[in-house]
């Protein structure tokens, strides 16, 4: 009886032991602008998935906004050694609608990923990825 006890646990823990390791971890959920700069302590250094509206003017940078906290922004970055594609796709992709390149404004709403820094200007998302952006202008 205690052999077919042991052969029965035996038999479960290997059918769990393969099912954890085909299990997937599950995406980061994006975090908002307004979550962000209330914890800004927690978030400055690391890299960050942020759901957020964007724009730019192509000339003075690049602002990340979230119209449900006014006054909270996270200014676009530029020191970045190593970037995926998808950031300067997004980048060609709102010149597109322009007539006159770095004249026109860019408004979108992105999620993106990048590592947060903090200086006494302002706090910053050194852009690494685009996962999504719908341009709006």
């Amino acid at each position: 009886m205690a052999i077919r006890y042991f052969c029965l646990l035996t038999l479960l823990l290997t059918v769990c032991a393969s099912n954890a390791q085909t299990v997937k971890p599950k995406a980061a959920n994006p975090l908002s602008v307004c979550e962000v700069t209330s914890n800004l302590a927690q978030f400055v250094g690391k890299e960050v998935t942020l759901r957020a509206s964007y724009l730019s003017d192509h000339r003075h940078g690049e602002v990340f906004w979230d119209a449900s906290c006014r006054g909270k922004a996270i200014l676009g970055g530029y020191e970045v050694d190593e970037r995926d594609s998808s950031v300067d796709a997004f980048y060609n992709s709102g010149s597109k609608n322009c007539k006159r390149p770095l004249a026109c404004p860019a408004v979108a709403e992105v999620v993106v990923v990048g590592t947060l820094e903090q200086d006494e200007d302002g706090t910053y998302l050194n852009l690494t990825k685009v996962l999504h952006a719908e341009i709006i202008e």
